[in-house]
């Protein structure tokens, strides 16, 4: 696969369905990145990405306790692996430019 590199602005990504789809509902995905993490070889990975379905409604939406109470029940059982998988496939093909640049001005998490 080969390894695309974006600016770490660009922190909404569509998510494939050969990836993951929602657990709940099989909606497509998008993935928000607010964490990174610098590699050994000082490049910079997503890190504990936060996965959210097509189908969500609106939070002020009268809808949306019964939505959110639905798709999110169980998240150990149902979310966990659909984000692990969705983590392992953003360090598997991404790469994020401009951190060096802007130390303290984001989340990020290097090596212990």
């Amino acid at each position: 696969m080969d390894m695309q590199f974006i600016p770490w602005r660009q922190t909404n990504l569509d998510v494939p369905p050969s990836v993951a789809v929602c657990p709940k509902c099989g909606g497509k995905l998008t993935v928000e990145i607010d964490a990174w993490q610098q590699e050994d070889d000082g490049t910079w990975t997503a890190e504990s990405p936060h996965t959210t379905c097509e189908h969500e409604p609106d939070i002020d939406s009268k809808k949306w306790r019964e939505w959110h109470n639905w798709h999110y029940n169980m998240p150990y059982v149902d979310w966990m692996p659909i984000d692990n998988d969705v983590e392992k496939w953003l360090v598997s093909k991404y790469r994020f430019t401009g951190l060096d640049r802007q130390k303290g001005q984001h989340h990020e998490h290097g090596h212990s």
